[in-house]
């Protein structure tokens, strides 16, 4: 027996995803998605308001932790915008509190206001997200501004579309930009069988990246 405590080693990662809203549209559908291909090898935790993303999450087997809600248009204005900064930072510190609770080893970002509190978090000590777009923004001041944040703050930069990861930042930011699309199951849809066919080009099914393979060429700050 050694003369000092040894921690077991932990199979799997501690994933937390966190999402700004609590209903479920498209961007969320992909969460789910993921949250379904993560659980059978992860501990996964989802981060958002109470409401049927929370519900849906925690009936595919993810821990569900309860944030405030993040609402609210990134535009300036004199009297929403304060209220929508104040929103984002209160669920950044319900991030970092969560994630310091879990252990988690990669943060999930689901949309870039979900990508602005987890960079805040970070700032206190959360991993630096992984912020998936699934869309751009519109040229505006506010927009480029959140577009600089989230350069520097985020570990990687998961744009669900080539088009998108163009209008980032206007094509520049220093936080890795990488492209994955959003999976494609073929046996739901191949209702005759007929969907590979004789068509031998490859499927994105077949070689479509994990999210989670960025996280791990992102060394952790200390690590």
């Amino acid at each position: 027996m050694s003369g000092h405590d040894e921690t077991p080693a932990r199979d799997g990662l501690d994933v937390l995803l966190v999402n700004h809203t609590s209903t479920v549209s498209g961007a969320e559908v992909s969460l789910l998605d993921l949250v379904e291909g993560l659980v059978a090898e992860h501990r996964v935790t989802i981060a958002a308001p109470d409401g049927p993303l929370a519900r849906s999450a925690r009936a595919r087997g993810a821990r569900v932790e309860l944030i405030p809600a993040m609402e609210g248009s990134l535009r300036l204005h004199p009297r929403h915008t304060p209220r929508t900064l104040g929103g984002i930072a209160g669920s950044a510190r319900a991030i970092r509190e969560i994630a310091r609770r879990t252990r988690s080893d990669v943060v999930h970002a689901n949309s870039f206001r979900a990508g602005l509190a987890a960079s805040l978090a970070a700032c206190g000590g959360a991993p630096r997200p992984l912020v998936h777009l699934h869309d751009c923004l519109p040229d505006t001041a506010s927009a480029r501004a959140t577009e600089q944040v989230l350069s520097c703050g985020a570990a990687t930069i998961l744009a669900n579309s080539a088009y998108t990861a163009a209008c980032f930042n206007g094509g520049r930011s220093r936080a890795a930009v990488k492209v994955v699309h959003n999976p494609i199951d073929l046996e739901r849809f191949d209702e005759f069988g007929q969907l590979r066919g004789n068509d031998h080009r490859p499927h994105l099914a077949e070689f479509d990246q994990n999210p989670l393979d960025a996280a791990r060429r992102e060394p952790r700050d200390g690590g």
